[in-house]
């Protein structure tokens, strides 16, 4: 793997499912990389027979992560925060476990690059508008940036968040779209 010269920018949208990366060269200004690393087909061969599954799932996810920092030295991470309420989010107790591990797993990996964690709803916020869906988010970057392909959500989640960082500090200057309210219709009530 070639190590590439210049400063990059990490944005992450950490899971033990599905981990979404999108890394932008600083001096460049532009996505040198996008893509992601799913945990969901590991399984406990013959290999690694006796193994506890999740552990192996962050072993192999860390791996993964190390060859990609190897290539892309990070110089600054933007990393989604975690949902902490669940039943808002839909989210189950062991997925914000396995979510937390997986985190921890990758800030050791990269503990010496500056990091700074952004609320869903601050990314959607950046993009578009703070209850906007994934879709709405993934549609309004791809109008941006025509020639970046996702192969899911957690791979346009990484990239929303790199971008909510890089228009945070003046790199990238983003105008969001005019989003037109609905409106509401009140029936009157009965006298």
């Amino acid at each position: 793997m070639e190590n590439r010269k210049g400063y990059f920018l990490f944005g992450l949208d950490i899971s033990l499912k599905n981990t979404g990366v999108s890394i932008f060269d600083l001096e460049a200004k532009e996505f040198v990389y996008i893509g992601s690393f799913s945990t969901e087909n590991i399984r406990n061969t013959k290999e690694y027979k006796g193994k506890e599954l999740t552990a192996l799932k962050l072993h192999k996810l860390g791996e993964w992560f190390d060859n990609l920092i190897e290539e892309y030295p990070p110089y600054f991470a933007s990393i989604e925060q975690m949902v902490k309420v669940e039943r808002e989010y839909g989210v189950n107790i062991n997925e914000i476990k396995g979510i937390a591990k997986a985190t921890g797993i990758i800030q050791e990996i990269i503990w010496n690059v500056p990091q700074e964690f952004h609320y869903p709803s601050e990314v959607k916020l950046a993009i578009v508008k703070g209850n906007a869906s994934k879709e709405v988010v993934q549609n309004e970057i791809l109008r941006r940036y025509p020639n970046l392909i996702f192969k899911n959500f957690d791979e346009s989640d990484s990239c929303a968040v790199a971008l909510t960082q890089l228009i945070k500090v003046g790199i990238v200057e983003w105008e969001k779209p005019i989003v037109e309210k609905k409106k509401t219709t009140r029936k009157k009530k009965a006298e």
